[in-house]
């Protein structure tokens, strides 16, 4: 591919540049040095909390590498205290094929990560990140690769997408595949809030499947209401 206007480099507190065409790392300053800190600091928490968000940036960067595969040009990778997202213009007008392969490629890769360092007793906490990132991404809700790829297959059943897309550019399930996506995203929400309060009641103070919880439901909502408000073209796919 040929990407004739370089990246102009931007500062830390939006993101680092990275080679000519490539997307650029984009980091919440708490996301990234706080589980640094207590990593270094010995804490078994901070341990588990930097290979979560290690394995999440290897996540994104298999999306990445197979976006680039077909053509298509990432823009970033933002890093966040629930994990990593990243931006990939396109996505949602690709053919079905293509599009399914680079949202499957994040927890494939994870899964074969998780394998390759499930035999190694100094890498079990990496191995077990990798099959939670891998796991939970394939929960079908937006913003998570389930869900993606549940618009995805939806949108091309029903034959469109959304006339604009969304802020966040995701797919768009369609007119009649949309209901579906809202009641898998409720389900899924209602599981990672219930898992959640287990979680804190087993491990405290750990609330991240709650706070999963709450923004799985949160952001689907908006998604809802976004898709179900703009308008519908057919696919040229």
């Amino acid at each position: 591919m040929n990407y004739s206007q370089p990246r102009r480099a931007a500062g830390f507190s939006r993101g680092l540049a990275w080679t000519e065409g490539m997307p650029r790392l984009e980091t919440r300053f708490m996301a990234a040095v706080f589980p640094l800190i207590l990593a270094a600091l010995g804490t078994r928490a901070g341990k588990r909390f930097a290979a979560s968000i290690a394995a999440s940036v290897l996540h994104e960067m298999a999306h990445v590498t197979v976006a680039l595969l077909f053509g298509l040009r990432p823009d970033k990778i933002t890093i966040t205290p629930l994990g990593c997202v990243a931006s990939i213009p396109g996505l949602a007008g690709t053919a079905t094929s293509r599009g399914a392969a680079i949202i499957l490629a994040g927890p494939a890769f994870n899964f074969c990560l998780a394998g390759l360092c499930g035999i190694r007793p100094g890498l079990k906490d990496f191995a077990r990140a990798n099959l939670a990132v891998g796991a939970i991404n394939l929960l079908p809700a937006l913003p998570l690769d389930g869900g993606r790829l549940a618009c995805l297959l939806l949108g091309g059943a029903t034959g469109g997408r959304s006339r604009t897309g969304p802020a966040w550019a995701e797919p768009a399930a369609g007119p009649r595949g949309l209901p579906t996506l809202d009641i898998c995203a409720k389900i899924t929400g209602g599981l990672l809030l219930a898992a959640g309060t287990a979680q804190v009641l087993l491990f405290p103070p750990n609330v991240s499947l709650a706070a999963l919880g709450v923004f799985v439901i949160f952001y689907n909502r908006c998604a809802y209401v976004f898709q179900s408000t703009s308008g519908w073209v057919p696919n040229d796919r």
